[in-house]
């Protein structure tokens, strides 16, 4: 049986430069579609299911003595918040990943496997990063500016950097076995 390549089966892939543009223009329609969401009826979904709720019941499940409460857009407990605002919800570092697996050379299996993983992975990790902004906010305020635009944002693009590598790594050959 002879093994058939993905570019036998779907031509040669774009020439760097349209994968590029594609990328940009991929990256510029989702925030452009992200953006009007903001301003419409789904941005409670947003900020408040996607985000707020999921870091509040993490919180309390890890800290119930804290009395931590999703507000609206903030994380509150006796004597203080935490507003999250847009941004806070990692969809920034998402859609660039997305614009990436979508014009990554990928058979549309590995591309789903890849967005679905790289997503998920994202949304775990960001509510990671909440819950470290909430504990240096609360307990180590000297250390929240550097968690907050260093070392969290880093955490994300770091894990989608790795998730996008596997992705895109093609598997080794399989030799012919003649018989």
């Amino acid at each position: 049986m002879q093994r058939v390549t993905h570019d036998e089966m779907h031509g040669a892939a774009p020439p760097a430069a349209l994968r590029i543009l594609l990328f940009l223009l991929i990256y510029g329609g989702l925030h452009w579609a992200y953006q009007s969401l903001r301003s419409s009826a789904l941005d409670p979904w947003f900020i408040y299911a996607l985000t707020v709720n999921p870091a509040a019941a993490l919180l309390d499940g890890l800290w119930p003595a804290d009395l931590v409460r999703a507000v609206g857009p903030r994380l509150a407990w006796p004597g203080g918040r935490l507003t999250l605002l847009a941004g806070c919800d990692g969809f920034e570092v998402m859609s660039l990943f997305v614009a990436a697996v979508l014009v990554a050379d990928l058979s549309w299996q590995r591309g789903l496997v890849a967005l679905v993983l790289g997503c998920g992975i994202v949304w775990a990790l960001n509510q990671a990063r909440i819950v470290a902004l909430y504990w240096t906010f609360r307990y180590e305020r000297g250390w929240f500016d550097a968690v907050h635009t260093v070392w969290g944002p880093l955490l994300l693009i770091s894990a989608v950097v790795m998730v996008y590598a596997w992705a895109v790594m093609k598997p080794a050959p399989v030799p012919a076995v003649s018989a």
